[in-house]
C-alpha cells in the first residue's frame, strides 16, 4: 500500500520520498514538539548544493513552519560532497565526516532521533563503526534505517542484531517472549516510499528508494 496520490508521477515520488518518510516516522515515534535528526551516511542523492538539499526535504522544513515546531537537519558522512562540508543554513546543517568521529565532536545537542536512508549495512563493512557509535546512543535515541527492499532490509537488521549482541556481551540472555527487544519497529513496507524502480545489480530484485524501513533502540 501506497500512499502517495495514484498521479503522482513517480520520478517525484523518488524527489520527495526522504522529506515524506521523515514526517512519517515523526508520526510513528509520536514527536512532539522541537526535534534535531541526524541524516547518517548522506552523499550527493541528498543534493550537491544546499539549495538542492533544501529542496530534498522541503515538505518537512514547511510541516515544522507550519505546525510551530523547530526543527535541524544534520547530514553527516564521509560523502557529503566537500561544497557543503561545515555549511548551516535555514535548519540544515552538513558534516563530510565518518559518523563515530562526528558524534564524538558533535557542537549541536544530541538529536531526537537519527536516520539512515538506504544505508546498506549488510554490504559495507565500512559502516560496522557508525552503527556501533549508533547504538551506543540508542538508548535515548531511536535509529531508523531505509533499504531499498525487504530482503535488503532483513539483511541491515542482520547486521544491527549482531552488534548488538556484541557490545552486550557473553551475559546477554534475551527473554523468550521478547529475544530481539530492541527493535521499535521491525522490517515494514514504507509508505512513502519511491516507485521509481530500478533493477538490482546483484540480484534479480527491482529496488525502490526507502521502500522498507526498521527502528532500533538499545535499551541495555
Amino acid at each position: 500500500m501506497s500512499e502517495w496520490d495514484e498521479d503522482t508521477p513517480a520520478a517525484e515520488t523518488q524527489q520527495r520520498t526522504r522529506a515524506r518518510t521523515l514526517l512519517w516516522c515523526f508520526e510513528k515515534l509520536k514527536l512532539t514538539g522541537d526535534r534535531i535528526v541526524e541524516l547518517v551516511g548522506c552523499d550527493d542523492l541528498e543534493g550537491r548544493t544546499m539549495q538542492a538539499v533544501e529542496k530534498c526535504f522541503e515538505e518537512a522544513m514547511l510541516d515544522a513552519k507550519s505546525k510551530g515546531y523547530k526543527l535541524m537537519l544534520v547530514l553527516v558522512g564521509p560523502n557529503v560532497p566537500a561544497e557543503l562540508d561545515g555549511i548551516t543554513a535555514n535548519g540544515i546543517q552538513c558534516h563530510k565526516q565518518m559518523y563515530e568521529d562526528y558524534v564524538t565532536e558533535r557542537a549541536t545537542p544530541p538529536p531526537t532521533f537519527c536516520i539512515a536512508f538506504n544505508a546498506g549495512l549488510w554490504g559495507y563493512p565500512s559502516w560496522r563503526p557508525a552503527v556501533r557509535a549508533l547504538i551506543l546512543q540508542s538508548s535515548s535515541v531511536p535509529f531508523v534505517i531505509t533499504s531499498y527492499s525487504p530482503v535488503e532490509s532483513d539483511a541491515d537488521e542482520e547486521v544491527v542484531d549482531d552488534l548488538i549482541k556484541e557490545l552486550w556481551g557473553p551475559e546477554y540472555h534475551p527473554p523468550v517472549e521478547d529475544p530481539f527487544p530492541w527493535y521499535v519497529w521491525g522490517t515494514e513496507l514504507n509508505p512513502w516510499r519511491s516507485l521509481l524502480p530500478r533493477p538490482s545489480s546483484v540480484s534479480n530484485e527491482i529496488l525502490y528508494e526507502s521502500q522498507y524501513t526498521f527502528a532500533v533502540q538499545w535499551k541495555r
